[in-house]
């Protein structure tokens, strides 16, 4: 027998002895990383998972907020429009309220007004309705029927109708006996606008014959009647 197999056979008992238990613990540690590394990897799947699902979430949860915010603006834009219709007579119209302008306080009423009139002229209505309603509330003197009259003109520019025709009614009602009858027949034709824009025929038609039947040599009648057919 060869000396060497000899060797192999006396060896091999204690070899074997001492490698056995260092296999099994090194084939054990492997397979405890291995568990680890599969524990981990699926944690990671689960994670990769509800990431997904969590930015799904996320999608839905802001369109649902956006669907509702843009329904809660559509109820409020609603409200505005209804009580803007019902306070000037038309969904769109302005009121002092609304107005970003604030009215110099260092001016005199003679220079408010005629800043007033400035911004008249630049079709800055409402800067020149802050001043001209202010004006007229605060001081008798400029509660003339000229001044209503501008006033009205100015609301009906910023679509209150409302506001508008209440001034042609106060000019119609200053101005009467007046001995010229330049701010009756404005005021008429005015108000057979207002209501041509509030869509009553029936105002329109009896504004323009009262108009008509009681000036029939104004310049406003002239517009309303070029031929002066009866």
């Amino acid at each position: 027998m060869d000396y060497r197999t000899i060797f192999l056979k006396k060896i091999t008992p204690w070899v074997a002895t001492w490698v056995t238990p260092w296999v099994t613990m090194t084939l054990g540690f492997f397979n405890h990383i291995q568990e680890k590394v599969d524990h981990l990897r699926t944690v990671d799947e689960k994670y990769a998972q509800l990431a997904v699902e969590n930015a799904e979430l996320k999608h839905q949860f802001t369109e649902l907020k956006f669907s509702k915010d843009s329904e809660l603006a559509a109820q409020e834009t609603q409200i505005l429009s209804k009580g803007l219709l019902q306070e000037t007579g038309m969904k769109t119209g302005r009121t002092i309220a609304s107005f970003n302008y604030r009215i110099p306080t260092e001016l005199s009423p003679t220079q408010l007004y005629t800043l007033g009139l400035s911004y008249l002229v630049a079709r800055e209505d409402e800067k020149a309705a802050a001043i001209l309603t202010s004006l007229m509330s605060s001081d008798a003197a400029y509660r003339t029927p000229k001044n209503y009259l501008v006033s009205g003109v100015l609301w009906y520019r910023l679509d209150n109708l409302t506001q508008a025709d209440q001034n042609f009614d106060t000019v119609i009602r200053l101005s009467e006996g007046d001995s010229t009858d330049r701010y009756q027949a404005q005021a008429r034709l005015w108000k057979a606008l207002v209501a041509l824009r509030s869509q009553s025929e029936d105002r329109t038609q009896f504004w323009l014959h009262d108009l008509l039947d009681h000036y029939p040599r104004a310049v406003e009648t002239s517009w309303v009647n070029p031929l002066g057919d009866e």
